[in-house]
């Protein structure tokens, strides 16, 4: 997926992408530089699930509906193991 940068250094993320992974306005993002190019990700994304074990464990606040959180998270795992959406 291609996109521009703006005269402002900003790029959109496509409207999907965005209700896939559940990002709202004001959602905190990580920029960082890997391997030369740009990575960007959920800052949330290490806060929420810890695996203990064999177990992944939710251990930040709840701000959104759980079930909602659950599923995603849930279909994120699926999507890295069969490679598609489970939906």
């Amino acid at each position: 997926m291609e996109r521009t940068i703006d005269r402002f250094g900003r790029v959109v993320i496509p409207k999907r992408l965005r209700e896939d992974l559940g990002l709202k306005v004001g959602e905190p993002l990580v920029i960082q530089e890997q391997g030369g190019g740009v990575l960007v990700r959920l800052a949330r994304k290490d806060d929420r699930l810890k695996r203990k074990g064999r177990v992944l464990v939710f251990t930040a606040d709840i701000t959104r509906d759980a079930a909602d959180l659950v599923r995603k998270a849930r279909d994120e795992r699926m999507r890295k193991v069969i490679g598609r959406s489970c939906r």
